[in-house]
């Protein structure tokens, strides 16, 4: 048997990976080695308000496995897409002393006085780990965001730069080249220049923390930007990009039926299958020069 595996040490509440042994498998035989794994930890963003009597509230918006880093911006993120925040809210993370895996990271945001969206954070139970449907007590219902129009103008991109933004983002990938176990989200300008790239074990969790991210940078406008996906392209990555106002997705996997449904009514550019000069265009296929 292997080891105990380092896992159960006390690791940086920082961190973003660890080192386990582990006990790799070959055609020859078996190597005993050190392997990089991506950490998953319990993250738990709360937010606190003042309500109309003066009361000091508090309530926890959801229950996260996440890579613990960059956690502001994953709050930020995920509270715009799910329709509880409408504006930058102040944000602080306050990660634990000491931690091993099962340790709960708590962000703690604070809702302006004028704040009356409570309903908002009902329509999640107090734990999730997933995409936009999972854990919602109302799986037919879901958040009614203020969605930007897609920009009109939108620069028209050409394919190769389509590929281009793909093969750049998977080389900024440096805990997945660590680990081979994250996602990533990335964020190109109109002229197709990386603004921001974050990873993370889920692609939900990278999408919030890069929306977050430009959240916090009031000169850029959303409408503008190319959101660049590892992953599929699923009805979550869709409807949080669509909450944003971003306008043009495009990833290495496929999409799936609800997000092409999603994209269609939206007026978002969809391209999957980008690799090797290739891409398929799902919807809006107007942005992409032909």
């Amino acid at each position: 048997m292997l080891s105990k595996q380092k896992q159960s040490t006390r690791i940086d509440a920082s961190a973003e990976s660890l080192v386990v042994d582990a006990l790799r498998l070959t055609p020859d035989g078996s190597l005993r080695l050190e392997e990089s794994v991506a950490i998953e930890a319990p993250v738990e963003i709360i937010v606190r308000w003042t309500d109309a009597e003066g009361s000091k509230r508090e309530r926890s918006a959801g229950l996260l496995l996440a890579t613990p880093t960059h956690l502001d911006d994953l709050a930020r993120g995920f509270l715009i897409c799910e329709g509880v925040a409408d504006r930058l809210w102040d944000v602080v993370v306050q990660p634990p002393k000491e931690m091993n895996q099962l340790t709960t990271h708590r962000v703690v945001v604070t809702a302006p006085n004028d704040w009356a969206n409570e309903t908002a954070l009902s329509e999640r139970t107090t734990a999730i780990s997933s995409c936009g449907f999972c854990g919602r007590l109302n799986p037919h219902r879901t958040p009614s965001f203020s969605v930007k129009p897609p920009l009109k103008n939108f620069s028209i991109i050409g394919r190769d730069q389509i590929s281009a933004m793909v093969e750049y983002a998977s080389s900024q990938q440096t805990l997945f080249a660590a680990t081979g176990g994250t996602h990533a989200a990335a964020l190109f300008d109109s002229s197709q220049q990386l603004l921001c790239l974050r990873e993370d074990v889920g692609r939900h969790n990278a999408l919030d923390k890069a929306i977050g991210w430009a959240a916090a940078h009031k000169d850029l406008d959303q409408r503008a930007l190319c959101l660049i996906m590892s992953s599929r392209l699923s009805y979550d990555i869709v409807q949080k990009a669509s909450a944003f106002g971003i306008a043009f997705i495009a990833a290495v996997g496929a999409p799936t039926s609800v997000a092409l449904r999603l994209a269609d009514q939206n007026d978002i550019t969809l391209v999957g299958f980008v690799r090797s000069g290739r891409a398929t265009i799902y919807s809006a296929p107007w942005r992409v020069l032909q």
